[in-house]
């Protein structure tokens, strides 16, 4: 009916982060983003929260090929000092061009779940567990999740502590 005859695209039904939270019965809510959001400052402007709200999920190379993910505020800076002594893995940020293929996501978009292979283990900071709700990535720019802070504990399996701190306030 009129326009340019291209249908607006908007975000998936499924990813593979809602297949998995549906799959356990993992109650959360989906949070439709109208433009893609790819920091967590986007998240958090478009979603009506807290930056601290924002699961950042990084990827960590190991020395051992493997990698672990670290669970971090939108507002914090991830201490990758801290993850190593608390795992006894050398560890580095995963290269960006590396991480579709070893979690399956894009850039900017890596989620803790729903992963194309699995982490040698999920460490999160202590400072995420402050609130009662948390978003994650979806693994698609237009949609995040919505859930309990108490949702995600279950599946931290290497330890919940001070791994992050503050961003640099910009001037």
């Amino acid at each position: 009916m009129g326009g340019s005859g291209t249908a607006a695209v908007g975000p998936p039904r499924e990813t593979p982060v809602t297949r998995f939270l549906d799959d356990r019965r993992i109650p959360y809510r989906r949070i439709v983003h109208p433009t893609p959001a790819l920091t967590a400052r986007d998240v958090a402007e478009q979603a009506g929260i807290h930056p601290g709200q924002v699961v950042k999920t990084m990827a960590l190379a190991s020395k051992e090929g493997s990698y672990v993910l670290a669970l971090v505020p939108g507002d914090r800076r991830l201490d990758i000092q801290a993850v190593r002594r608390r795992t006894g893995h050398r560890l580095s940020l995963l290269r960006p061009e590396k991480i579709p293929e070893v979690t399956g996501y894009r850039v900017g978009a890596v989620a803790p779940f729903g992963l194309k292979s699995p982490p040698l283990c999920i460490v999160a900071e202590e400072a995420l567990f402050q609130w009662t709700e948390l978003n994650i990535s979806s693994g698609h720019p237009l949609l995040s999740c919505q859930l309990a802070a108490e949702g995600l504990k279950p599946f931290v399996d290497g330890g919940i502590f001070a791994l992050s701190r503050p961003e640099p306030q910009s001037s």
